[in-house]
């Protein structure tokens, strides 16, 4: 599966019969979940449960809007479990989105283990427990491809790498101490833009994750690069540390090879090859057209007006964005249809856990997902939060926790509330 594969299908229903037919299995899948949502059920007098397609015959030629509908969490800040993962993935299936955007690695934790330098991880992750083994990645790919869905990695660097340098062999290549305050949050540290042993560690990790993730993309981060970090460095004095990163970025792109597409936050000092992909939240009308675009503007952050690290109120991005409010924003503006992929829902993991994480997601990705396969907010809002009501219901009995739309009564009396 990959960014061109169809998820175009056919699906039709009368009395005696449902046809579905796709261009793909992909396809298939996106049907089969159409078809779980048009079945209703009745409990009849005599205790049993009978089940029925309303409105037949029932003909639905179907496709979405975009080719990237994404969620985006972060298991670097607090690890989370495989069966939380896995949970997701299902839940994702249940929302017709294609990509889990997985931030493995950051600051706080590297959970990624290394076959060849296993130090690295068992000295970078919380624990030698809180690791993600690459048995378990691969199967745990394996079980997001036949549901639907692509697991893009994102190796987190130059910036938010403090986790990169623990064990003794390389504890060289962080060129800021780790308490400087040159960073967006603690724990700081960046890869050292001199030291060889950067790019000797950097060509295991892309090593690794090109033999554990199938994906044509593998997100290379570049979030909140701090030049002021290298600049307050005296190894750096009358060098240009702009140019050092911006060629660091180029290698790493390098060491990625051709069959692959690269991905970065929009705010990257280098944007990679034409094609690559630019995951960007502010103004798209600088961005050149030989790029693709992601949307990931605040209105899709799941993680906001829930407090700080510190446990403070107010975060950069303010409040919390409802599902009405998702429903209600632009995912494209100003771009071309050529150079727009799609968007994603992003969770990053400051304040969230096993515990919390489904009910952070669930229903509020389902309007973006809504916004992302049905198209502009006009029209994916049309009897929305009735819809919503009813996908939450399912996503319950699918075992998936999920905040409410809104109080029974005003589900069952729209008109009085």
């Amino acid at each position: 599966m990959g960014l061109t594969t169809s998820e175009n299908y056919t699906l039709s229903v009368d009395k005696r019969e449902a046809k579905l037919t796709a261009d793909t299995y992909f396809g298939f899948v996106r049907g089969l979940e159409t078809l779980s949502q048009l079945i209703h059920s009745k409990s009849a007098s005599d205790g049993t449960t009978n089940f029925y397609i309303p409105g037949t015959p029932v003909v639905i030629t179907d496709y979405p809007l975009t080719r990237h509908r994404g969620i985006m969490l972060d298991t670097a800040r607090h690890f989370l479990s495989l069966r939380t993962l896995r949970r997701m993935i299902d839940a994702m299936m249940y929302n017709k989105m294609n990509v889990l955007h997985w931030h493995i690695i950051d600051a706080d934790s590297f959970p990624l283990f290394l076959e060849k330098k296993p130090q690295v991880t068992l000295t970078g992750a919380f624990t030698p427990h809180l690791i993600y083994k690459p048995t378990e990645i691969k199967e745990f790919v394996e079980y997001a491809r036949v549901r639907g869905v692509r697991v893009i990695a994102e190796i987190e660097s130059p910036g938010h790498t403090r986790s990169w340098g623990l064990t003794p062999e390389y504890a060289d290549i962080l060129s800021c101490p780790i308490t400087n305050g040159h960073c967006a949050q603690p724990p700081c540290g960046q890869i050292s833009l001199l030291s060889p042993k950067t790019i000797e560690l950097m060509t295991e990790v892309i090593a690794q994750v090109k033999s554990l993730f199938q994906d044509e993309v593998v997100h290379f981060g570049a979030d909140e690069i701090k030049i002021d970090c290298w600049e307050s460095d005296s190894q750096y004095n009358g060098k240009n540390v702009r140019d050092l990163c911006i060629s660091f970025q180029k290698k790493q792109r390098e060491l990625l090879g051709k069959d692959k597409k690269a991905m970065y936050w929009g705010d990257s000092l280098y944007l990679g090859e034409d094609g690559d992909i630019i995951q960007f939240w502010n103004s798209f009308s600088n961005i050149p057209k030989r790029y693709k675009v992601i949307s990931y503007s605040g209105d899709f952050y799941l993680d906001c007006g829930l407090g700080n690290l510190n446990g403070q109120d107010g975060v950069w991005c303010g409040d919390l964005k409802t599902w009405k409010h998702i429903l209600s924003r632009s995912i494209k503006s100003e771009l071309e249809d050529s150079m727009f992929l799609g968007a994603e829902n992003t969770l990053f993991g400051e304040m969230n856990n096993d515990a919390t994480t489904d009910v952070k997601v669930w229903p509020r990705a389902s309007a973006t997902a809504e916004l992302l396969w049905s198209g502009t907010p006009e029209e994916a809002a049309k009897d929305t939060q009735e819809r919503l009501f009813h996908q939450v219901s399912r996503l319950w009995w699918r075992g998936i926790a999920s905040t409410p739309v809104t109080t029974t009564y005003c589900t069952i009396h729209p008109d009085k509330c």
